[in-house]
């Protein structure tokens, strides 16, 4: 052992010092190798250079350079790691094991290594929800770095436990958008990823929105008002299927097909009746509306149905009997009349009156019609018209026959 100290120019000497002259080792560590074995646990390894595989040697382990304190200590092959779970920085020295013979005296040179502590949890800095399609939203997540870290993990599940992971993504950089269409909320958490291979606890959970989309539309024209039912006009009819998640609908009706003049109707049902007057294009677009805001709302397209009042329908032309035929009493008796464009169905009216009072009206789907059961003797009155559920032609000409 020697000592030595420093004497300043004016001649004060400073405090003594010791050194400790030990005889040169013939082991050379050459590093320290770390193998992540979990999270928080490491193992490290011993590099001696020109080591032999049949060589033994003792390796101690401590957390100070001059090994006052000792963690750990392995005899054996330099394969054996030692293992820790506290991050900081350890030191390590060798020397030579013999079976025959006690073991060297003489320590190596000292390594250290330094072991990192565990990857913290991203923390989340800023989530954005854009609607970018009537069926897309996308989401931008930020998140701090993690110390460590060399890439991420950014998963997405159904539910906020995250059992059924439906898509994970490697990223290198804190940043990532994500184009969604789910109809259901879903959600995101991030986890960083060191080169060894540690993943870290998983940052908070951040819920995305469900997108509702717009209902498909089953229907759409212009229902004509029914002349059979009072108070019954011409309206615009839409029905469309029910959209899971919604509680109710607005319906957005124009003449302008980028509805800029659209009033706005709701309604909780799947059907919906506008009264129509004027002629022309009707613009509309469904809006499907959750009620809560765990979804995006979208709408869908818009469709467009044009509105021409009818044409009337013309007076049918007889066509049999002839006016005056003479029948038996019993027998059958065939009535027919020209074609009516635009009518659904015919009415036959028959009277033994001349102004009809007390007729009989027989409705044919048919342009003739066979009365079987024959008629009363006298003479009697017919005459025809078209129908539809909202129209009618003036009648035709009135005829008579004569029965005997």
């Amino acid at each position: 052992m020697l000592y030595w100290r420093l004497i300043a120019a004016n001649g004060k000497p400073g405090a003594a010092r010791k050194i400790t002259v030990v005889a040169p080792s013939d082991i050379n560590l050459e590093r320290a190798d770390l193998r992540l074995i979990e999270r928080g646990r490491w193992e490290i390894t011993a590099k001696i250079r020109d080591a032999k595989n049949n060589q033994q040697f003792e390796v101690q382990l401590s957390r100070t350079p001059d090994f006052s304190a000792v963690l750990d200590s392995r005899k054996g092959p330099l394969s054996q790691g030692m293992e820790v779970t506290n991050p900081g920085t350890y030191y390590l020295r060798a020397q030579k094991v013999y079976a025959d013979k006690p073991s060297s005296s003489v320590w190596s040179n000292v390594i250290s290594a330094e072991v990192r502590p565990p990857l913290s949890a991203p923390v989340l800095l800023k989530e954005k929800e854009d609607l970018v399609s009537p069926v897309t939203v996308r989401v931008t997540v930020n998140w701090k770095p993690v110390t460590h870290a060399t890439g991420y993990i950014i998963e997405i599940a159904d539910t906020p436990k995250f059992g059924n992971v439906n898509l994970r993504v490697d990223l290198n950089s804190p940043e990532y958008a994500i184009d969604h269409s789910t109809k259901e909320p879903s959600y995101v958490r991030i986890l960083a990823r060191s080169k060894e291979g540690e993943i870290s606890p998983a940052s908070e959970v951040f819920k995305i929105k469900g997108v509702l989309p717009g209902p498909s539309v089953e229907r759409y024209e212009i229902s004509f008002g029914n002349i059979d039912v009072k108070g019954s006009q011409d309206q615009l009819h839409i029905l469309w299927t029910h959209r899971k998640n919604a509680k109710k609908y607005f319906i957005e009706v124009g003449r302008q097909e980028n509805l800029k003049d659209a009033k706005r109707f709701e309604t909780r049902n799947i059907e919906f009746f506008m009264p129509v007057k004027e002629e022309g294009w009707y613009y509309f677009r469904l809006i499907p509306s959750s009620e809560s805001p765990d979804f995006f709302d979208t709408p869908s397209q818009v469709y467009g149905v044009e509105y021409r009042k009818q044409s009337d329908l013309l007076a049918a032309a007889l066509e049999a009997p002839t006016k005056g035929n003479r029948f038996k009493s019993g027998d059958a008796i065939r009535f027919a009349w020209g074609q009516i464009l635009g009518a659904a169905w015919y009415e036959l009216e028959l009277a033994k009156k001349q102004d009809f009072s007390g007729s009989v009206v027989y409705k044919v789907e048919a342009r003739d019609y066979y009365l079987n059961k024959g008629l009363d003797k006298g003479r009697w009155y017919f005459r025809i018209r078209g129908r539809s559920s909202s129209q009618s032609s003036p009648w035709s000409e009135s005829s008579f026959i004569e029965v005997q």
